[in-house]
């Protein structure tokens, strides 16, 4: 696969060394059969004094990495718990957000025209390779008017699931429900943050998981302004509510949210979904105008 580079020769020291301590903890966790980042951003805090030759190595390098982990063909590991242990065998050594997919379904992908992972293919980096598996040549798929036309109505009804839920919680609130009121504050973000992935990127995920979801998106479209605030103790303490919306809000007595955090929330919420619909339908125009490519 000549458009996936297995080179690091043009990379710095400190990131080969990282980037093998990353494989050496990946393939630990599980047999891989290819990985390829796709995306990575690095950090360096360079140390200076007037009194010693600064080499490069003395900076401090905090990076994150974005990787289409491949498994081997015998791998019986679900895709979900893979994903968790490779993020959480990693986190030493680098920031990661793993995605886990058969070679067959990559595969099966490529020759269905998905533009997310024949962006992959296209112009990520192979870090690790047993070459006993290889990839389809990608194929454009269906015609990219219709394929446009198709991902449009999907963002109108994931759009409008994610208002729905957001009127939903508005009803919660007003009839003193407040812990329904964020499970569905949650699912509305949720929604919002899949449909714009799927939208922005052409990846499809059924991951539940906000935390996990805006990681993805800043993995691959970086857009600050649907990102769950976190600047004050205050917008920690909402984000932290909204987390938890999923699962606590209904289930766990000990969860609290006041009738003045889900305004608050509320009103964040709305603010993301106008800002993410606002994005998504500016791609899908410029897709229409040919101002973008459909394949990146």
């Amino acid at each position: 696969m000549e458009s996936l580079e297995t080179s690091t020769t043009q990379t710095p020291n400190y990131l080969g060394e990282e980037i093998q301590q990353l494989i050496t903890a990946i393939t630990e966790v599980m047999a891989v059969e290819k990985i390829i980042c796709f995306g990575n951003t690095i950090h360096r805090v360079v140390r200076k004094s007037c009194f010693e030759e600064i080499r490069p190595e003395n900076g401090v390098a905090q990076n994150s990495y974005s990787l289409l982990v491949i498994p081997t063909a015998d791998n019986t590991l679900h895709m979900a718990i893979a994903q968790q242990r490779i993020e959480e065998a990693t986190k030493s050594v680098a920031a990661v957000i793993a995605i886990v997919h058969p070679m067959e379904e990559v595969n099966a992908a490529l020759q269905n025209g998905s533009t997310f992972f024949t962006s992959i293919y296209k112009n990520g980096t192979l870090i690790h390779d047993r070459n006993e598996l290889s990839f389809a040549v990608p194929s454009e798929g269906k015609p990219i008017a219709a394929r446009i036309t198709k991902r449009e109505k999907f963002w109108d009804k994931w759009h409008a699931l994610a208002k729905g839920f957001l009127q939903g919680a508005t009803f919660y609130r007003t009839v003193e429900q407040p812990n329904l009121a964020v499970y569905l504050l949650h699912q509305a973000v949720q929604h919002c943050y899949a449909g714009m992935l799927r939208v922005l990127t052409g990846y499809r995920t059924n991951s539940n998981g906000l935390n996990r979801l805006l990681r993805l998106i800043d993995a691959t479209v970086s857009y600050p302004a649907i990102a769950l605030p976190r600047q004050t103790e205050e917008d920690i303490r909402l984000t932290g509510i909204l987390l938890k919306g999923h699962s606590d809000a209904r289930y766990k007595d000990s969860f609290e949210a006041t009738p003045e955090d889900v305004m608050k929330l509320m009103n964040c919420v709305t603010t993301i979904i106008d800002a993410a619909d606002r994005r998504c339908r500016e791609r899908i125009q410029q897709l229409k105008d040919g101002k973008v490519a459909y394949v990146a």
